[in-house]
């Protein structure tokens, strides 16, 4: 654009700096060289002053898509690790991101953060932590995403590995969530655990919508697995209301749950505004039973104003890790929920 608008004034200043235009014209010259200047300064500042590897001097805007240099965008201090099931013999990727201390302050242990459904959500909350735990707002953390398994095909792994019940509507294979459940508690934390300086006892689960029914089917099988739990949309829905049918069975067993759970769900994930069950309502529902539990946890239940199913995870994440990692100030304001 530069180039273009150059080689213009050149021809503006031909024509009007002839000696039969040159008193006539000047003055029309200077002025709209003097405003090309002051757009072009307006235009290419913003641009320099956010750009640390391109030159002050000219500019090439003539080069080629064949000649530019391509890198691939990638997140700070990640890694992906293949982890194998022993018992199904499936290979499941582990997308990893260490804290910024993590080398400078070599005999410091973190908390881990456990994710499902990685290629969604390793992204958005490594980008929403970033912020808080680089400026001492939030503990730093581990990030561990567990992938689908490579053998699968679309979302075929997900719908097996996060659903509790066999489901034969499904055209998919469902009701894997016991045997994932154990994979992640004997094989990642294993990895996890025997490869990073990562705190035993300081897990932290999300999971959204199949990944929220599956954190809660953890709760109330195996509590102990994870410190925290940050259920996203959860689909209680699934197979008739099963997991309410669990919570009965669960109540009675009196296991005590010394967990935080935070739930977080759309207000929009209703019916009467197109989604397909009333997930506000059974949330609600599943929050006020988790009260009446004779060991009750410490339990949170947000819903997000003017958010639907594909828009409150994001918010649910970034809240609920505030609400288990972040640092309050001297006179509190801490995102409180109930606690007995």
């Amino acid at each position: 654009m530069m180039l273009l608008i150059t080689a213009k004034l050149s021809n503006y200043f031909k024509v009007f700096t002839s000696p039969r235009n040159r008193r006539v014209h000047l003055s029309i010259a200077v002025a709209f060289a003097c405003s090309f200047e002051l757009v072009a300064a307006q235009t290419v500042a913003p641009l320099e002053a956010e750009t640390t590897t391109r030159p002050k001097t000219e500019v090439n805007t003539e080069l080629k898509m064949s000649d530019q240099v391509h890198s691939a965008f990638e997140i700070p201090r990640s890694t992906v690790i293949d982890v194998k099931d022993p018992i199904s013999g499936r290979t499941y990727p582990l997308f990893i991101k260490l804290p910024k201390s993590y080398r400078s302050q070599p005999n410091k242990r973190y908390p881990v953060i456990y994710l499902t459904d990685s290629w969604y959500s390793f992204q958005i909350v490594s980008g929403a932590t970033r912020f808080p735990m680089n400026f001492n707002q939030m503990d730093e953390a581990i990030i561990v995403a567990i992938s689908y398994s490579k053998e699968s095909r679309g979302s075929s792994s997900r719908n097996r590995d996060y659903t509790p019940t066999v489901n034969p509507a499904w055209k998919d294979i469902t009701g894997g969530a016991a045997a994932h459940r154990d994979f992640i508690e004997t094989t990642v934390f294993a990895y996890v655990e025997g490869h990073y300086r990562a705190e035993a006892d300081s897990r932290i689960f999300i999971g959204n919508s199949f990944g929220g029914l599956f954190g809660s089917y953890i709760l109330m099988t195996k509590p102990e697995m994870f410190d925290s739990y940050i259920l996203g949309s959860p689909s209680y829905w699934w197979d008739g209301g099963y997991i309410f049918e669990l919570e009965k069975q669960f109540k009675q067993s009196i296991k005590p749950v010394s967990a935080k759970v935070f739930i977080g769900i759309g207000e929009l994930e209703k019916k009467v505004n197109g989604a397909g069950e009333d997930m506000v309502k059974e949330a609600q529902a599943f929050y006020d039973l988790m009260q009446q539990w004779p060991l009750s946890p410490q339990t949170k239940l947000l819903i997000i104003p003017e958010a639907d199913h594909q828009m409150a995870f994001p918010t649910t994440a970034i809240h609920g890790l505030q609400w288990i990692l972040g640092k309050c100030p001297p006179k509190g304001n801490c995102l409180q929920g109930n606690h007995k």
